[in-house]
């Protein structure tokens, strides 16, 4: 939730100029699937620049889908 901040504001405890820029590269969207539970990860997720999804069922899952992507931006 927002919480009254501007969108892009840092949160307390951290300046905006100590933070890097976001990369566009690494932009996620995660939707979960309704009536997952505490500790119950289940749902989609998209890379957005590459419009690649999938939908997963456990966290080991979403983060291999992140890390597949994080990895590439990285070489």
């Amino acid at each position: 939730m927002n919480k009254g901040r501007p969108r892009g504001q840092a949160g307390e405890g951290a300046s905006a100029e100590a933070l890097p820029p976001l990369c566009a590269q690494r932009a996620f969207v995660v939707q979960f699937r309704s009536g997952s539970g505490p500790g119950q990860f289940a749902g989609r997720v998209e890379h957005i620049p590459s419009a690649q999804a999938t939908h997963f069922g456990c966290v080991e899952e979403l983060l291999a889908f992140l890390m597949r992507f994080l990895a590439e931006v990285r070489e």
